[in-house]
């Protein structure tokens, strides 16, 4: 039996929440799996484990350990395995058990041990929180990957590209899935290991996360290209994110279609927010001395950049922001894209093409 204080044991076993499941395909990849003083989680391709105070091996289902922790109000709880459960006593008669299996089957064996750990930049987690965002969706391609490079952290999207240049104490590069990277972020990771086949990550509590390396890093997309992009400078003014969000209020009733339209001459900027139940449009001075341009984007988008930067670079059909060693740049729809799309599901392109 183990005497553990329930809001350090409650802080261990959030730690590592990182390695469950959402959806438990493989055996015990939804448990807190407890083994020689250490607590791991588990589910390809992330894995986290951490020092435990509880001296026992078993598998234990995450959801209803953490519940009952969060919900047990005694300072200190006693736990121990008894009968194929895991039990917790406190106070009084207060008694929680806990379906646990004795024998561990979560295959975290196969991950190579940690060494030669090399001290991380501190602008490291900035990149990755920024650079995870402009990932795609798509799992079949590899978007959904983040490329961590001695030099830089750079993901592609469907049509965005977020680029950082940050010096990394690797050797190599790897491409690592969106969902498991972002994890060095809340965990605040400080020291880094390359090992086959692995990135691993580790922070001052000791807690270390390891990420699977991506197959097919040779063919990630090369972002040059899309970071030459120039374009016509334009100063995004104090305010126009107020008047983003109130269009947005009209746009988001399209839920296929959430996107305002910008209308864009010398001087000023126009936001426009269409739905089924009105609109709303406004206009706002703007520095630009450019061509007239008209576009559609995603008012959260737009709002959250103009929230974070006072300049962008604007062409016909992409969006620049640069904010020190960080440049992201998305795709717009056209006007003649989105009325193109539209004739496309009203099936007008089929008959024009029969006619022919």
């Amino acid at each position: 039996m183990s005497t553990i204080n329930r809001e350090e044991m409650l802080k261990i076993l959030t730690a590592v929440t990182p390695g469950l499941s959402p959806r438990p395909i493989v055996e015990q990849s939804d448990c807190f799996c407890f083994d020689g003083g250490k607590v791991i989680t588990f589910h390809e391709p992330t894995a986290c484990w951490t020092k435990c105070p509880l001296d026992l091996t078993g598998a234990v289902p995450a959801k209803p350990l953490l519940d009952i922790l969060r919900a047990r109000p005694e300072e200190t709880l006693d736990i121990a395995a008894e009968d194929g459960k895991l039990v917790l006593r406190g106070k009084g008669k207060r008694r929680t058990r806990v379906l646990m299996e004795a024998k561990v089957t979560l295959p975290y064996g196969d991950i190579p041990k940690p060494s030669g750990w090399v001290r991380l930049p501190p602008d490291f987690l900035d990149a990755v929180d920024m650079v995870h965002r402009c990932c795609g969706k798509d799992e079949d391609k590899l978007d959904v990957y983040v490329h961590i490079h001695p030099e830089r952290v750079e993901a592609i999207g469907e049509s965005r590209v977020g680029h950082f240049r940050c010096k990394l104490p690797i050797q190599t590069d790897a491409i690592i899935h969106k969902e498991s990277i972002k994890h060095v972020v809340a965990l605040g990771m400080t020291h880094v290991c390359v090992s086959d086949k692995w990135l691993q990550f580790k922070n001052a509590a000791g807690v270390v996360l390891s990420c699977q390396q991506g197959a097919g890093k040779e063919d990630y997309p090369d972002t040059a290209k899309a970071l030459k992009i120039s374009g016509q400078r334009i100063e995004l003014p104090r305010g126009l994110d107020g008047a983003v969000e109130r269009a947005a209020v009209f746009s988001r009733e399209n839920a296929d279609d959430d996107e305002v339209l910008v209308k864009l001459k010398r001087n000023e900027v126009g936001i426009v927010g269409t739905g089924v139940s009105g609109d709303h449009q406004e206009p706002k001075k703007v520095g630009y001395d450019g061509p007239p341009l008209k576009f559609f984007i995603s008012p959260k988008l737009l709002s959250d950049l103009c929230k974070k930067h006072t300049e962008a670079w604007v062409t016909a059909d992409t969006l620049k922001v640069k904010s020190g060693k960080f440049t992201f740049i998305t795709g717009l729809t056209t006007v003649e894209d989105r009325e193109a799309g539209k004739q496309e599901e009203s099936g007008e392109e089929v008959v024009e093409e029969a006619e022919e």
